[in-house]
């Protein structure tokens, strides 16, 4: 019996409910937007889990159908590699960093709307530095990403952040900040 697939769609849906890692093949997002589709219809859920349900729900169903732009690897800056490998953070640096992406995400909510699933994402996890640095090192800008250049905002892109607490994040990652905000507000000029 076979349960590769089964293993994979699993990681998928934690990956998208803890980390806000939207998955890249539009099979398995449509298996994770049908996953998390079933828990808003069967479990009693407060309202802001439902709520952050809802969204993961809809950014799966999207990626189904359209996997966001990729940034080309001329603009980007960075050597292509494997995952990062940073180097030791400062406790107290990463100490920082959670109350700046707290505020982070409710400035999106509050000044746009916007549904800042993978930035909420880092919010509940252990490491939120080494899960910031996974999702800005794909290469694919995230989904809050495009939604804030969408509408102006990029000044509350996680790529800001990151370049304001650049010591708690490896040099690949600053250099890959960078680089995003540099393309993205040079395509507007």
């Amino acid at each position: 019996m076979s349960t590769s697939g089964f293993v994979s769609n699993n990681r998928a849906v934690i990956s998208l409910l803890l980390e806000g890692m939207v998955p890249r093949s539009p099979g398995i997002a449509r298996a994770a937007a049908g996953r998390i589709g079933s828990l808003l219809r069967h479990a009693e859920l407060s309202r802001e889990a439902r709520r952050y349900l809802e969204g993961a729900e809809r950014r799966a169903r999207t990626a189904a159908n359209s996997i966001g732009p990729r940034i080309p690897a001329a603009a980007s800056g960075v050597p292509r590699q494997s995952a990062p490998t940073p180097q030791r953070r400062a406790r107290p640096a990463q100490d920082a960093l959670t109350p700046a992406l707290r505020r982070l995400v409710e400035a999106i909510d509050s000044e746009t709307g916007l549904d800042a699933l993978e930035y909420r994402g880092l919010l509940s996890v252990t490491d939120p530095v080494g899960a910031a640095e996974r999702l800005l090192n794909l290469p694919t800008a995230s989904q809050t990403f495009v939604d804030l250049e969408r509408v102006e905002r990029l000044d509350l892109a996680l790529e800001r952040i990151v370049l304001d607490h650049a010591d708690a994040f490896s040099e690949r990652t600053v250099q890959r900040a960078k680089a995003r905000l540099r393309y993205y507000e040079g395509v507007k000029s």
